[in-house]
């Protein structure tokens, strides 16, 4: 079928798909941070969490929904414009949370090492 099974490459094809079946959480979360439409197959609660977080969780397939597949690639085809926008501002508001978080954890580790006694090494 032509698809990667190495990690060589992979953001490559993402960003030359339309398209992106995908159950892994990395996966989903760099195509719809690249744009790209995706259809999230939930192995997990995290994938239908991050569907969720996403706006996509209509396009989310459940292991045993493959019969669903081409009619849920139609209707995310149809919807493309609609789902491209919300996933977008789902993507910008979730980096933001990201790097509060992200800082919001610097800071917190800088305290507690400031705050620690300091030992002298003999």
């Amino acid at each position: 079928m032509g698809i990667p099974v190495s990690s060589n490459g992979i953001l490559d094809e993402i960003c030359a798909s339309n398209i992106v079946v995908a159950m892994r959480f990395h996966v989903i979360l760099a195509a719809s941070m690249i744009g790209v439409l995706t259809i999230p197959v939930a192995y997990c609660p995290k994938v239908k969490r991050l569907a969720m977080q996403l706006g996509i969780e209509e396009y989310c397939l459940e292991l045993t929904d493959h019969g669903r597949l081409e009619s849920m690639f139609c209707r995310l085809q149809q919807n493309q414009q609609l789902v491209r926008e919300r996933s977008r501002v789902r993507v910008s508001r979730l980096r933001v949370l990201a790097e509060e978080m992200l800082r919001d954890s610097i800071c917190a580790v800088e305290q507690s090492v400031n705050e620690r006694p300091h030992r002298r090494i003999r």
